[in-house]
């Protein structure tokens, strides 16, 4: 088969975003719409074929740059792990993103060819995704800052690290507060992500983003 065609729809061993439970599931598209067996809970697979992959690693975050063909044609896929993943990818490569919502970003990786996966552990801003939703400009805009501008010196890893500590509790508080939340995001998460996008130079322009019981186990990678 070439590696310029997508791959083949049927039957494909799939990690569960939920439980990571593995099991066999009926792959009918680009994406589709799942139930897990162990877990009773819905989950979305977005299933494609590697054209290219590059990346960047710098301390526990890994960006996962994916060009990719599909059904549809071809596309590229940003993922963003704050565990600090490395899982190999080739041209040629069947993966999968496995996702619990797909308004919030991929909660699995796997490579089909290696049989490995990865855990995508999410570390956005907490108190923004909370109150704007997780691919809000605002978000998106406050993570390039993250990334590209305050973990470059101690002392914005320092209030990074101290942040990530405390803000999950302010977050979980405000989460199903709408009115508290619309005032939070109008009067300083959005305000403030415009200063930063003005003042860095900071461009979102490129993050919004077989039959069955003899498939091999998938193996989590390291």
């Amino acid at each position: 088969m070439s590696r310029k065609t997508p791959p083949l729809l049927g039957n494909y061993r799939i990690v569960c975003p939920h439980c990571q439970k593995q099991d066999n599931y009926v792959i009918t598209g680009d994406y589709t719409n799942l139930h897990c067996q162990e877990c009773d809970k819905p989950f979305d697979v977005f299933l494609a074929k590697v054209r290219a992959k590059r990346g960047r690693k710098s301390g526990n975050t890994r960006e996962y740059i994916i060009r990719y063909y599909s059904r549809a044609g071809e596309g590229e896929k940003r993922v963003t792990d704050y565990g600090g993943s490395d899982l190999g990818l080739r041209s040629g490569d069947v993966f999968y993103l496995a996702y619990k919502k797909l308004d919030e970003g991929p909660d699995i990786l796997c490579n089909m060819n290696i049989t490995k996966y990865v855990e995508i552990k999410k570390g956005g801003c907490f108190i923004a995704t909370a109150t704007c939703g997780y691919n809000s400009i605002e978000v998106k805009t406050l993570s390039l800052f993250r990334d590209n501008i305050l973990i470059k010196n101690i002392w914005g890893q320092l209030f990074t690290s101290n942040y990530y500590r405390f803000s999950p509790y302010l977050a979980s508080y405000i989460v199903d507060k709408n009115i508290l939340k619309r005032i939070i995001r109008r009067t300083f998460i959005t305000p403030i992500s415009i200063i930063f996008s003005n003042l860095f130079s900071l461009s979102t322009r490129d993050r919004v983003l077989h039959t069955a019981d003899d498939k091999p186990t998938i193996k989590k990678a390291e």
